[in-house]
């Protein structure tokens, strides 16, 4: 049973990696820009985080 268990916890774990992995590379310039906002300001608000969201539209 715990074999079946070890199974379905990898599976879970390398679909969610497989899933986040797409979304950062669809997103990798919003990533970016909120890196390089980061680094200027060292802390940014809900509103300036989605705004990045904005621009990508």
């Amino acid at each position: 049973m715990a074999a079946v268990i070890d199974e379905e916890v990898k599976r879970l774990i390398d679909e969610a990696h497989t899933k986040a992995t797409a979304i950062i590379k669809e997103h990798i310039d919003v990533l970016h820009r909120c890196a390089a906002l980061l680094i200027e300001k060292e802390k940014i608000g809900q509103e300036e985080f989605e705004a990045l969201f904005g621009e990508n539209a």
